[in-house]
């Protein structure tokens, strides 16, 4: 999948808390910073995020948008 998004940073899920909409998921960057993003639960629940799983940040203005390592070995499907 292509995006029009030039900011991408590797990432490791830090920690995840869920609630019963939102989540909250704090990331661990290459640099000796932290990001943080909210997001559904029902999206972490999807993506079965937790603690410890490597993942691809893709920054958009203010959106995060997030991909699984498993998401950027698949093809994309017509």
């Amino acid at each position: 999948m292509k995006y029009g998004a030039r900011n991408k940073i590797q990432a490791k899920v830090k920690s995840v808390k869920k609630g019963d909409i939102m989540s909250l998921v704090k990331f661990a960057v290459t640099q000796p910073h932290e990001l943080a993003s909210v997001l559904t639960t029902e999206s972490v629940k999807d993506l079965k995020l937790k603690a410890g799983d490597q993942v691809e940040l893709i920054i958009y203005s203010q959106i995060v948008v997030f991909r699984t390592a498993s998401d950027v070995s698949q093809k994309c499907r017509a």
